[in-house]
């Protein structure tokens, strides 16, 4: 009998235990996620025709890369001139000088007036201010063709490309947008009644391919909505969530439009 007996108690603490840990599993909520990335805007800030750009949808990009270079023939021929009238004057302040020793010699010996001398150091003050403003002008100019190259403002991916070379572009236009690489953020809908326990700074376990990784909680919804159709588990279905977005780690391999699962232990 005794014999009998052991095997049943065995069986019943392991069944036992076989349904403690599934009701442990029941208790974490699981929810279905996607992934999407910061997105940048590389906005011209000078108006013109775009006489080169090299990338592709798709296209992997570093910051400081070349999106899309403008037209800017008008404004180098503004910038020569400007020199052009900087060596003038640079000239013309030279001879100013030169000849404004002499006269104070003179003066010394009674061989010019005073009012000579000083109108010799007015020109000389007058060509000073005028190198100045044509130094301040040059300097302006060729920030301003600066802006005729649109650069990546970071890495990532190039996800829209809104204009093609020779097309003519103003300021403010947004010709391509980049993804993040070191950016991005699950997504998700949380049920409204659980969303009252999370706050931000929060971490949730973000599975993956059999792999998974932790997400910090950046952004919660202040508006209730019903979960999206293709968002929607068990949990969620039919039911008013809250979105939040998780940021995940610099180093993840995840990609924009990636689905994955968000666990909530519950």
């Amino acid at each position: 009998m005794k014999k009998k007996i052991i095997p049943i108690v065995v069986l019943l603490i392991a069944l036992g235990s076989v349904f403690f840990w599934s009701r442990g599993r029941e208790r974490d909520l699981v929810l279905r996620g996607e992934v999407e990335g910061t997105v940048y805007s590389q906005i011209a800030e000078v108006p013109g025709k775009i006489i080169e750009m090299n990338v592709e949808l798709g296209s992997s990009v570093k910051a400081g890369d070349l999106i899309a270079r403008l037209d800017s023939t008008d404004q180098k021929y503004t910038l020569e001139q400007l020199q052009i009238a900087l060596e003038k004057r640079s000239l013309m302040l030279k001879s100013i000088k030169d000849d404004v020793g002499p006269l104070e010699r003179l003066l010394g010996i009674g061989g010019v007036a005073q009012h000579e001398i000083d109108a010799a150091k007015l020109k000389e003050t007058i060509a000073e201010a005028d190198i100045r403003e044509i130094e301040s002008s040059i300097l302006q100019t060729r920030k301003t063709l600066e802006k005729f190259e649109i650069r990546a403002n970071c890495d990532g991916i190039l996800i829209s490309k809104n204009y093609n070379l020779g097309s003519m572009v103003n300021a403010g236009y947004n010709l391509a947008d980049i993804s993040a690489d070191r950016e991005k953020y699950v997504v998700f809908y949380m049920p409204r009644e659980y969303s009252f326990d999370i706050s931000y700074g929060q971490f949730f376990t973000v599975r993956f391919g059999g792999e998974e990784c932790q997400g910090e909680v950046r952004f919660i919804d202040v508006k209730s909505q019903y979960t999206p159709k293709e968002m929607q588990t068990s949990a969620t279905k039919n039911k008013v969530s809250v979105k939040v977005k998780l940021l995940l780690p610099p180093d993840t391999k995840l990609k924009s439009g990636s689905k994955v699962e968000v666990v909530i232990k519950r």
